[in-house]
């Protein structure tokens, strides 16, 4: 966290002396070393992970997701209703559980990801940073057909990421 206050700081700093007259020598030697820190901590973050644990993430990823696209399904036979998804994911474990397996997994896309566009969309869809503010924006007061929506783009996603991760 630090580091990030610090980052911002940083390029704040450097952002109004390019204002005037460009960065200084001084200032573009911070930003490179900082630079070169954040690529030092990411290098041993995904040392951290084992082929044995990002395994895990995708295959609970994908069972929440599932699991959920199929309780939607079995309601959505009845025909499309508006609230559902509040009873069956927001106000449940299983939304709770979900959000869980969601945030490792897009955790894995920020670290992983190939350019600062993805890397940021990686890192905004993990907030809010509670579940329950994070299922109410995703999953409230919509029908079961744009719920499932939700959950497809999510299957997606998972998609994305495992194909970003080395293994």
């Amino acid at each position: 966290m630090t580091a990030s206050l610090s980052a911002i700081i940083l390029l704040g700093l450097a952002g109004l002396q390019a204002c005037s007259d460009g960065p200084s020598a001084a200032a573009q030697k911070t930003l490179d070393s900082l630079k070169l820190e954040n690529a030092k901590l990411d290098s041993t973050r995904k040392a951290a992970y084992k082929n044995h644990d990002i395994s895990i993430i995708f295959l609970e990823a994908n069972l929440q997701l599932l699991q959920c696209r199929v309780l939607l399904d079995k309601t959505d036979a009845g025909g499309q209703k508006v609230g559902v998804a509040d009873s069956l994911l927001v106000n449940s474990k299983k939304g709770d559980t979900l959000y869980l397996s969601l945030t490792k997994l897009y955790d894995l896309g920020t670290l992983y990801a190939k350019n600062e566009t993805d890397k940021t969309r990686f890192a905004a869809m993990k907030t809010p940073a509670n579940s329950k503010q994070w299922l109410e924006k995703n999953f409230k007061g919509v029908t079961t057909v744009e719920a499932g929506n939700t959950l497809s783009r999510f299957i997606n996603d998972c998609t994305l990421i495992n194909q970003l991760v080395p293994r």
